[in-house]
């Protein structure tokens, strides 16, 4: 009976080490993603490209920088904002709530929750980012 058991025992830990492996050597892949993106962010040559790398830069750095990921997505949605990129405003604010959440700041991820929700319910064509929503006021709630 002490065998089954330490047998089973060093496969459960074999198996937790082999996970925990797995998701090091992720975290560690997406690392230089994240150095490309910053490093061609001031080479993009047009804004919607840069959002869209903004947006990539806020999400991977989530839990990892959240100041900078706030950072990226205050950028991201100020540029969609100026040019009417309604689908990344949403996304830009999608993101700063993430971080505010993140950062204990629950009335300011709110009030961007609500202004994201506000702008989905307008905009038709960008109604499939409810899930989106849900899923960071989940987070943040």
């Amino acid at each position: 009976m002490g065998s089954i058991f330490i047998t089973i025992n060093f496969r459960t830990t074999g198996l937790f080490l082999l996970i925990c492996c797995g998701l090091l050597m992720a975290a560690k892949a997406q690392q230089p993603q994240v150095l490309a993106w910053q490093a061609a962010l001031s080479r993009l040559p047009n804004d919607t490209t840069k959002v869209k790398t903004l947006i990539l830069l806020s999400k991977a750095l989530r839990e990892a920088d959240i100041k900078q990921s706030e950072t990226y997505a205050e950028q991201a949605y100020s540029i969609a904002q100026k040019n009417n990129y309604v689908y990344w405003e949403v996304e830009g604010l999608l993101n700063m709530a993430w971080a505010y959440g993140l950062q204990g700041r629950y009335a300011d991820a709110l009030r961007f929750l609500e202004k994201a929700e506000a702008q989905i319910k307008a905009e038709k064509e960008i109604a499939y980012l409810q899930g989106e929503l849900w899923l960071t006021r989940g987070r943040v709630e």
